[in-house]
């Protein structure tokens, strides 16, 4: 996971001016650092051709020639030291070149920290440590760390990366995953003239991604590899107010979810918060979305009014929150395909309680009971008025019989509630129970016969 860098080990040819010959020079194009804190070069003739670069050592005098070849490692060298690369070219024409001052061994005299408050969701930074040695321009990428323990056992990376796993120097909200742990910093030092490949940053893993699946920070330190003292441990997250669901859960009404509150969410995050739908009081796998998360589904967008239809007559309603973490990451709460399936509670998910009452109609329905009815071949018991279509769900009882009913009510009619008299033949009374689809109160009578 560290920065990659690469070596130049040429130089395009210099532009020839038509008629003229170009002047035959070395120049050293890098003055990089060994992973030991000690120098390493790489020469380069100009035009390319002739000999191999030949390496003298200048202490203050250049002593023999000690390596040949495009690059020169020469390990631990005192401060002051001088590097000579001489090339021959193709004519015979020798040049050479003098490096900068070698500045001594690098190495840390004051470890890279973190910078700013260390809690769930809050944004800390990764500040560079102090350096002896080397080239005296170079520089260096401070980024953070979190540990299991305060001994940096199974420390893992976080904050900006590019596409190829290398760290970027820059801030990062600290995750939910990350509570009690401990963050700290460390700082890669590089050479001005280290070549880096272009690449695009990538995306920060969604918040609460599990630690078990961020990448390992093996924590070894070298000469140019430094790492901070760390900070914690990270407090728990603090609790906050579960999201709700605003609105008459009623067929044909709007219902709306209101987020909730989140004490320890990151700056600069953003919430998005959805309906779900459940035919009973649990979350189970039979519980909806009623929102479309994956944008194509032609459901409402995360945060938008919902029309309850019909077909939740009875179901529980409650809403979910989840956090986009910092920058607006959507993460895993934008699926690439729409779906229906409620996420599951994370730390960067949370479910508000289910409606203590199921959607119900969104008009009260009209039911009488009679009290006394003549006998007869059918006994009319009740009638049932609904402004729409609803379903009345009757339960008859008389001498130790019970008979239940399902009856489809047209909208704006009155449809009676018949019993066959075959089915309770020498009653004197019957208990009549009706309930209108979900609607309260539920209707109980007495009908006496005869």
């Amino acid at each position: 996971m560290r920065v990659r860098a690469v070596v130049l080990l040429a130089l395009a040819s210099a532009v020839l001016t038509p008629g003229a010959a170009a002047a035959e020079t070395t120049t050293i194009s890098q003055h990089l650092l060994a992973a030991d804190g000690s120098p390493s070069l790489v020469a380069n003739r100009s035009p390319v051709g002739g000999a191999p670069a030949r390496w003298r050592v200048c202490d203050p005098e250049c002593g023999p020639i000690v390596a040949e070849g495009p690059t020169f490692s020469p390990g631990p060298t005192a401060a002051g030291t001088t590097f000579e690369a001489t090339t021959t070219g193709t004519d015979g024409a020798v040049s050479s070149v003098r490096s900068r001052p070698w500045g001594g061994q690098v190495a840390v005299v004051g470890p890279p920290t973190v910078t700013g408050e260390v809690r769930i969701g809050r944004v800390v930074t990764a500040a560079g440590g102090t350096w002896t040695g080397g080239w005296g321009d170079d520089r260096g990428v401070p980024a953070l760390r979190a540990c299991r323990t305060p001994a940096a056992t199974d420390c893992r990376f976080f904050g900006p990366r590019d596409v190829l796993g290398s760290a970027r120097q820059g801030a990062s909200a600290i995750d939910p995953a990350f509570a009690g742990w401990y963050v700290g910093a460390y700082e890669q030092r590089h050479a001005r003239e280290t070549a880096f490949p272009a690449v695009a940053p990538a995306p920060e893993p969604p918040l609460g991604t599990p630690t078990d699946r961020r990448p390992v920070d093996p924590g070894v330190a070298t000469p140019t590899l430094a790492y901070g003292p760390l900070v914690g441990p990270v407090p728990p997250a603090r609790t906050g107010e579960p999201p709700r669901v605003a609105g008459r859960l009623a067929v044909g009404r709007r219902v709306t979810p209101r987020p909730g509150t989140w004490p320890d969410a990151p700056d600069d995050g953003r919430i998005a918060s959805v309906l779900r739908a459940c035919p009973t009081r649990e979350d189970t796998a039979s519980c909806v979305l009623l929102h479309d998360l994956g944008g194509t589904g032609g459901r409402p967008g995360p945060g938008a009014p919902v029309t309850l239809g019909r077909r939740l007559l009875g179901w529980y309603v409650g809403a979910v929150d989840r956090h986009r973490g910092a920058g607006g990451d959507a993460g895993a709460f934008t699926p690439a395909r729409p779906t229906t399936a409620v996420p599951a509670p994370d730390l960067a998910t949370v479910h508000g309680p289910l409606s203590t009452t199921p959607v119900g109609l969104g008009f009260t329905p009209r039911v009488a009971v009679r009290r006394r009815i003549a006998a007869g071949r059918r006994l009319r018991l009740a009638t049932v008025r609904c402004a729409g279509a609803c379903v009345a769900r009757v339960t008859l009882r008389a001498g130790g019989r019970t008979v239940v009913r399902r009856i489809a009510v047209r909208a704006g009619r009155s449809t009676p509630v018949v019993a066959p008299r075959s089915r309770f033949r020498g009653a004197r009374s019957i208990r009549v129970t009706i309930r209108v689809d979900h609607a309260r109160p539920v209707v109980r009578g007495t009908v006496r016969i005869g």
